[in-house]
This record gives C-alpha cells, structure tokens and sequence, in this order.
C-alpha cells in the first residue's frame, strides 16, 4: 500500500451513513475516538461503496479500511478541537445544507423519489415517438398576454411575427419555431395537445402548471424510424419517470403555496430589476444595500418573508440560477420560487423532519467532509513547501539513473506541407536511406547532415531532441514541428550520457518534484494524525471485524 493511495482514501472517505439506523449494542462498536464511535453499519456501508480501494485479503483489507475511518474522524476532531466549526463560511454552510437536506427531504416525502412506472406506459410513449410534428408556439407567462396574441392571429397577424413579439427573448428560436417535436420531449399538457392538434390550426392558450401559457401551431407531420424497444426502453422511462416527478411537485407546490399563503409583494421585481439592472449596464457593482432595502419584502409566507436582502445573498452563492431580469415576469416567478422554497422548509420544520436520524446523520457527515478537508487543507497542504535538498532525496531515493542526448548527427529534411512529410516518414524505410528516399519522391528539397550538441538553442533542433533520443541508429523519426515547417529525420549516431541532478530535464525535475510534495503531503498529514491520537483517546476492536463480511453484502433497505 503507498503513502499516496492512503492519503487519497483518508481525504476521500464517505460514511454513507444516511438511512443507517444503528444498533446500540457494545459488540457493535468497532472503534470509539474521543466521544464519537465508528459502527458496524457505518463501516459495511463504507466497504461496500469502497472495498475496491482495499486489494488484498479480506482480513488485512477490513483492518486497512478500520483504520482509515479511525484516521478520518481523529482529523475531523482535530477540526473541531482548532474551531473550525465557528468559522462564519462553516456556519452558513451548515446553514444552507441544513435548508437544502430538509427541502429535499420533504420533497422524498411527497413521493417524488419512488416513482413507478409500468412497462405499458413505456409501450404506449413508444408507439407514439413513431410521429414527430413540426410545432411552433407563442409563450406567454400571463393568460392575458396569451389571449391577447391569440386576438392578433385571428385577426390576421402572421404566426411567427406575433411569436417574436410575445416570446421572451431567449426562451424560444425565432419565429416560436421548435422544428420537429418528438412525443415525451415536452411537459404535460403541451406533449398531448401537439399530438393531437390537427395541422395548420391554433389551439391555446394553453396553460402549462410553473411555466406559462402556450399558444400551439403544428405545422406537419412525419414519420420517424424507431430503435428497438428494448434499446430505448431506459430513455423512455427516464422520461415518464420524470413527468410524474413534476406533476407531483407542482401539485405539491401549489398545496403549499395556498396553504401558506405565499405571495410576492407589489412591486417586488421591479425593486429588484432597478437595484441590479442599471449598474450592470454600466459595467459596475451596485451599491451595498441599506438596512431599508435589505429588508424589504419581495415575497410573503405564512410565518416568514423573503427579503431584498436574502434575495441577494442566493443570486451571490452561485447555487440557484439567475432569472432573466430583462423579463419582468420571470423575476416574478423567481421570487415566488424562493418564497415557496421557505414556505417548504417551514413545513419541514413543522413535521419536524429534521429530527429524523438519518437526515441528522447525512448533515453531520456532509460538514465533517467540509471540516476535514479546510483543516486538512490548512495543516498539510499549505505547509508542504518542498526544497532542493527534498528533491536530491527523491532522486537518490528513487535510483533514477535517467540519460540524455549529449550530441547526435543525423540526416534531415524540412518541408512545408504535413501530408508531404507524413509520406516521406511512412515509405522512407523502405529506400536505402533518407537521401535515397527524397530523390524517389522527387521532392526537389535539400537533405542535410548534422551534427548538434544537445541541449540546443536552435528551434529546429531543440524540436528533434526527444524524438532522436527515442530513435535507434538508422531509424526514422518525424514529421516533427518546428518554427512553421515538418522536420523528418534519420539518425547515424548518438551519445547518450546519464544525468546528474544538476542537469535534469525540465520533465524529470517535474516529476521529482510532484514525487516529493506526495511524500511531503503524506509525511505532514501521518505526523498530525499521529499528535492528534496522543491527545483524543482512541479504542479499536479488530477482532470483532472478524465476524463482518467482504466485500460488503448490499445493506437492506429500511423498510
């Protein structure tokens, strides 16, 4: 095992404690560190995610594995002991996977996460992909824009100008021209509606549930040839499984929204537009907010309000996206989003979801990551200068005797065209030598001789170099690059000498030093392990990893 693959898996390892509840019983305790136990479930849900990063016998692999979770936690305590947990990025991490882990959570719980879907359901979604239709549509996110687009064609307006004026720019292609739409490509009720719209007429508006309004052209119909069933079985059901999982969150999202009276204050995303928009034109931040407009209301929920300031804050983070904000609506839609987003943790809250064990233990371990990677990251990897004397170790180390060109004569041409000088490099061999083969080719070009001293200042020959040195006498190497022109070459002698340390090429000093940063890493992180479990108490019970099997059999569902 290298010191390089054990700091890999130190800093890699993941508990996968989520949806483990755990035995209490002693006999299940495999090691205790400070306050803190490693468990069977937690080590056969470890093994079984990673018990190919432990070759070997199972015995001497559960051990390995054993002692890596000990390692982990020790570091992660020694974390905790340097106050890593009151660092302020720390906390508004743990806030907002808090905020995100409880979302989520309750998103599983309205069934979105165990979606079934029937091998009818695949069959039916596969008969119809046999027709695709040519589709154009005018989106709208107000019904009242839709109708008043919809007015405008009848009264005679052309489809695809009013679609132009209608769709928000970069929503649609011009014209609302989606080209050819195959069935399951669009949400419900779009997919159905262009299915069964006859040819030329349109239908709409039609409201699309988070999305908007639609008015729908299909333009033609074709057929289309299908893979087997079974090659797109998997995309097919991807697809249906995907639909259902939106019907039920808009349905869900629409429950809470009434439920929580969620709504965005007047004349919220105009303030929003106004205090981001212009200074972004003018290639400028904008000015920080005051107090007033930090908390100014943007959307409102029963028990909370989302704020100017908050609004900021997620635009910062870099995890939601950004709205258009050079359309009014989406940035609507975009607070309203944020408002139920509070609106669902407040009700994860209520169900008092975040006092499941398994959503306890899933958050602790993602901030542990987090801690052991900044106190590793502080501790080792910002210590680990390396200095000459570290590499002449690894050099003496390693017995590296590497050899270099010290000087070579060799016959060469230089052409222009690549083609050229790839043909002369594939049929050299073939004639009696390079000038030989150029006169059979009739190439018109001086072949010369040369006798260089390496290394070289010369373009031309400083390109040669490594691919001379990777050449038997007689031998061919090229096209080889070099100041705008194809160099092909045929080595007569060379004299290759061992390097010293003093003389390394830039790629073998590369090299040693990327070898003495591992070996500095790895020194550096066994030394803070080492002085941590002098000061945390650490207990391990390896015989009773004798009873555990490897690799890990699948751990039962929770049921």
């Amino acid at each position: 095992m290298t010191s390089s693959s054990t700091l890999r898996r130190t800093l890699g390892l993941v508990a996968l404690l989520a949806g483990l509840a755990g035995c209490d019983s002693d006999s299940d305790v495999l090691a205790r560190v400070g306050g803190q136990t490693i468990r069977r479930d937690e080590f056969l849900a470890t093994a079984q995610a990673l018990a190919g990063r432990y070759p070997g016998p199972p015995d001497s692999a559960k051990v390995a594995l054993l002692r890596d979770l000990v390692d982990r936690e020790v570091l992660v305590q020694g974390a905790m002991r340097a106050g890593l947990y009151r660092d302020t990025t720390f906390l508004d991490l743990r806030r907002r996977l808090g905020e995100q882990m409880l979302r989520q959570r309750f998103y599983d719980e309205l069934g979105t996460s165990d979606v079934a879907v029937s091998d009818a359901e695949v069959a039916e979604l596969y008969r119809r992909r046999a027709e695709q239709r040519w589709v154009q549509v005018v989106f709208t996110t107000y019904e009242a824009a839709a109708q008043a687009a919809l007015a405008q064609i009848r009264a005679g307006a052309d489809f695809g100008a009013v679609a132009n004026r209608f769709n928000p720019a970069g929503y649609t292609p011009p014209g609302g021209d989606l080209g050819y739409v195959t069935p399951g490509m669009m949400q419900l009720p779009l997919d159905d509606v262009i299915r069964n719209a006859p040819p030329g007429k349109v239908v709409g508006p039609i409201e699309a549930p988070a999305q908007g309004w639609f008015l729908v052209r299909v333009k033609d119909r074709r057929k289309t040839d299908l893979k087997p069933l079974e090659v797109e079985r998997g995309l097919l059901t991807s697809i249906l499984r995907q639909r259902k999982q939106r019907e039920i969150l808009v349905k869900a999202l629409d429950r809470l929204r009434n439920g929580y009276h969620v709504h965005v204050s007047r004349g919220a995303a105009q303030a929003l537009i106004a205090y981001l928009v212009p200074p972004a034109l003018q290639g400028v931040a904008p000015a920080p907010l005051t107090l007033a407009q930090s908390a100014r209301p943007l959307a409102e929920y029963d028990g909370g309000v989302y704020t100017m300031g908050d609004a900021l804050q997620d635009l910062q983070n870099g995890q939601i996206q950004r709205p258009n904000f050079n359309v009014m609506s989406t940035v609507e839609r975009w607070i309203e989003m944020r408002g139920l987003e509070r609106a669902a943790l407040a009700e994860a809250m209520r169900r008092q979801l975040d006092q499941q064990p398994e959503v306890q233990l899933a958050l602790r371990q993602r901030l542990n990551d987090y801690l052991l990677q900044s106190y590793v990251t502080h501790e080792v990897l910002q210590r680990e200068a390396v200095s000459e004397a570290d590499l002449r170790a690894v050099f003496l180390a390693t017995g590296m005797h590497p050899e270099r060109l010290e000087q070579a004569t060799f016959l060469v041409v230089a052409l222009r065209d690549s083609a050229t000088a790839a043909q002369l490099a594939a049929t050299a061999s073939q004639a009696e030598g390079l000038r030989d083969a150029v006169t059979i080719a009739a190439l018109g070009v001086a072949v010369k001789s040369q006798t260089v001293s390496f290394p070289t200042d010369h373009p031309l020959w400083a390109a040669l170099e490594a691919p001379l040195m990777a050449t038997d006498p007689g031998g061919y190497t090229g096209p080889v690059p070099a100041a705008g022109l194809w160099l092909v070459a045929q080595l007569v002698t060379k004299n290759v000498v061992p390097q010293s340390f003093e003389n390394l090429s830039p790629q073998i000093r590369s090299m040693l030093e990327e070898q003495a940063h591992e070996i500095k890493r790895t020194q550096l992180l066994a030394a803070l392990t080492d002085s941590l479990k002098r000061a945390i108490p650490v207990a391990v019970y390896p015989a009773r990893l004798k009873r555990l099997p490897w690799p890990a059999a699948p751990m039962p569902i929770p049921g």
